[in-house]
């Protein structure tokens, strides 16, 4: 005799039904509570655990059957399987919000997936959520995930039912209790570099903004800050710091920003943790009445948001993104049957490109391009070469 195991859980309000129920019966797959070749529950028995629809729970069978996590056999029922490497899907979600993309990345995971015979596709995650998104990933039966996740505090059971059915990499932010392996960049050691660049260039009085949240990649780049401070004997006070926003907030606060400007002990530098809101922080800087960099010197970390402050253009703490595409595609890649998959951290080079922000002078500013985010509306990007300014036209969209 054959013995049952009735799956255990209910379903989320609002969710969609059936993919909660496919998603549990995967999960005790995975994980040996139901055995491989066993019997899965029958549909009246389904359908009175969760109390839905019979129709709900014939599309979470063909769900499982769909992306061979079950067999259908007639007069018996569904018998519990696991995809085989044959049957495995060639699909790579990148999950992010559709309007946060970052193209240099996308394109360059693009290229090397195709070269291994994948296809990355994105799954928008503004709206369903980063979870949402990866749920619908592992229900689409993709080969893994690559999440750059908009969401500090996200479902924790949600995320555990998707240990086993996805294979997840995750980008600068992480994601707890999913087991994803990690690729960020080295970003204490950016901010530690921006630091000490300020203080070649004579400034002395440093403030730091961006965004600071729940994400340990946040708290990594201000430890940075922090730490370079403290071995240059700056002494930095939290009047100056200066955060404008969170992962839950939609709004920026200035504010406190421009009365902090206004004051007469301001400070004469400013790190910018991410470099996105380089253009109202630089409104702002000049509301107030100050120049850069001849009143206050700007630094930014990421290389991603082009800005000019009259003609003078941001330096920027760089992210390698060749070499970020090239550890997310080893960690996604990794063969399944190696016990270190998904338990690695890894993190990336950043380096230092000089544009006349803190005061440089015109003999070293770099004429390295900037790296476009999907984010930026610019259609043209005035950028340095040789010394003198270019125009680069950037798609500000995906095709």
């Amino acid at each position: 005799m054959i013995q049952l195991l009735y799956v255990q859980g209910s379903i989320e309000s609002g969710g969609t039904g059936y993919r909660e129920i496919a998603e549990e019966l995967r999960q005790n797959i995975g994980s040996g509570r139901i055995e491989v070749g066993s019997l899965l529950p029958t549909e009246r028995e389904l359908y009175s655990q969760f109390g839905v629809s019979r129709t709900t729970v014939r599309r979470a069978l063909q769900d499982l059957v769909r992306s061979g996590w079950a067999v259908s056999q007639p007069n018996r029922g569904h018998i519990a399987s696991q995809p085989s490497p044959a049957r495995e899907s060639r699909l790579v979600a990148f999950i992010d919000h559709a309007n946060s993309i970052h193209q240099t990345l996308f394109f360059k995971l693009s290229q090397s997936l195709a070269s291994q015979g994948f296809h990355l596709v994105h799954i928008d995650s503004e709206q369903v959520g980063t979870v949402g998104a990866m749920e619908r990933a592992a229900a689409e039966g993709m080969y893994g995930a690559i999440v750059w996740s908009k969401t500090s505090t996200p479902d924790v059971h949600r995320l555990q039912k998707l240990k086993s059915s996805l294979n997840v990499v995750t980008i600068l932010h992480h994601l707890p209790y999913v087991g994803a392996a990690h690729v960020q960049p080295k970003l204490y050691e950016g901010a530690r570099m921006a630091v000490r660049h300020l203080h070649r260039m004579g400034h002395r009085r440093l403030a730091v903004t961006g965004m600071m949240d729940g994400f340990r990649a946040h708290h990594e780049g201000f430890s940075g800050f922090l730490a370079a401070c403290h071995e240059l004997n700056l002494h930095p006070s939290p009047i100056d710091f200066l955060f404008c926003r969170t992962s839950t907030t939609e709004a920026l606060e200035l504010r406190h920003i421009e009365r902090r400007l206004r004051d007469e002990d301001r400070p004469d530098a400013i790190l910018m943790l991410q470099d996105m809101w380089v253009e109202p922080i630089g409104q702002v800087i000049a509301k107030v009445g100050l120049s850069v960099p001849d009143d206050i010197a700007v630094v930014g970390m990421g290389n991603d948001f082009p800005h000019s402050f009259s003609g003078i253009h941001l330096t920027t703490v760089a992210y390698d993104w060749s070499m970020a595409a090239q550890q997310i595609i080893e960690q996604l890649l990794e063969p399944k049957t190696s016990s270190s998959r998904h338990s690695r951290s890894r993190q990336f080079d950043v380096s230092l490109v000089i544009r006349g922000s803190a005061g440089e002078p015109v003999d070293q500013w770099s004429s390295e391009p900037y790296t476009p985010n999907r984010a930026i509306p610019f259609n043209s990007v005035p950028q340095r070469s040789a010394g003198r300014l270019a125009t680069t036209t950037v798609a500000s969209t995906l095709q």
